[in-house]
């Protein structure tokens, strides 16, 4: 795990319907479910890649972690394109837009057009384009959704970083914009007290200002069992203080499925979702009614598959995503840092 060249930090997020047990990679198997998944390995993946069309892919924990591209990703990638295999790269990571995300494939060493990457960012501006949305949104969060919203031509209203909290007499004289109509939330670093009680406002006063969030994540784990908060928390502070439930644009929610089939015309026969989150990878393949292909790199382990009740595992699992394209790139690369330059 963590093996290959250096990358920007990708803040992706697990699912706030993981269980604690599910974080935790000491869980007990005492008790393990039924096994109802495959193991697939280096023979054996590419024969399952015959019938398979088109690839939903996350990103963290499948084709890099942290700072690292995996070893396995670029040729597999290359080798699945060889093939004919249509690549879409969904993630529930919002910190970047799809043109932020061209760049940093580029680094990577994959030419990529904005059409194939499908991250949360892209995927609430698309979300309220469908609802054809007029007026004006209260934005929480960083640039990659920001981006997103502009491009859709969505004006965005929000609070500076450097306005961290608010007065009870500066609350109680705030007048809301009339124009705004939502209110969306991000991952958002600088996230604080001011953010919380203007969104509130939005949110208490007017029904019909929308709430919506980028993913429910909890968070994610970092390097040293580090744990990072992610936009499920931030979620739950907004729906505790406004009473207003959001909706999820990304994985874990309900639009982004027939979104993803609706604009991209998959075929659920000829596709397969691979991730290493059951709660949002695999069940968006669940879902889907896909074959689904969970990497052991990433956040899930074998000891909490072993825990896992039959509806919510993978079709397969593989050791790493070189399995599907057949090539054991992990046993003959060292891990490689990338240029200075080419950090982010």
């Amino acid at each position: 795990r963590g093996v290959g060249r250096s990358l920007g930090m990708e803040g992706r997020s697990m699912s706030t319907s993981t269980s604690t047990s599910s974080m935790n990679p000491e869980t007990s198997t005492k008790n393990p479910t039924p096994q109802t998944y495959q193991e697939l390995d280096y023979d054996s993946g590419p024969g399952v890649m015959e019938t398979i069309s088109t690839l939903i892919l996350d990103q963290d924990g499948v084709l890099w972690r942290d700072r690292f591209v995996f070893p396995s990703t670029l040729p597999s990638l290359n080798r699945l394109r060889e093939l004919g295999k249509r690549l879409l790269f969904v993630t529930n990571n919002a910190s970047k837009s799809r043109k932020q995300y061209v760049e940093k494939w580029k680094k990577v060493g994959l030419e990529l057009n904005k059409d194939e990457i499908v991250p949360a960012s892209y995927l609430a501006a698309a979300y309220l384009e469908s609802k054809g949305f007029k007026g004006k949104v209260f934005y929480i969060g960083d640039e990659g959704t920001r981006q997103e919203l502009m491009e859709h031509g969505i004006p965005i209203v929000e609070c500076t970083n450097h306005q961290m909290t608010i007065s009870n007499e500066e609350l109680a004289s705030f007048q809301p914009d009339p124009e705004v109509k939502a209110v969306v939330l991000a991952h958002d670093t600088n996230f604080n007290y001011r953010k919380m009680c203007i969104a509130t406002q939005y949110l208490r006063n007017s029904p019909d200002v929308e709430f919506i969030v980028t993913n429910m994540d909890a968070g994610d784990l970092l390097a040293n069992n580090r744990f990072m908060p992610g936009t499920g928390g931030m979620a739950d502070a907004l729906t505790t203080a406004s009473g207003r439930v959001p909706v999820n644009t990304g994985k874990g929610g309900n639009f982004i499925l027939p979104f993803l089939m609706q604009k991209f015309g998959v075929e659920p026969k000829e596709m397969m979702c691979v991730g290493d989150r059951l709660d949002t990878d695999i069940a968006l393949g669940r879902m889907a009614k896909c074959k689904t292909a969970l990497p052991l790199t990433g956040v899930t382990s074998r000891d909490q598959l072993k825990q896992t009740p039959p509806d919510m595992q993978p079709t397969y699992v593989i050791d790493n995503f070189g399995v599907l394209a057949g090539l054991n790139c992990w046993a003959r690369k060292a891990e490689e840092e990338m240029a200075p330059e080419q950090q982010e």
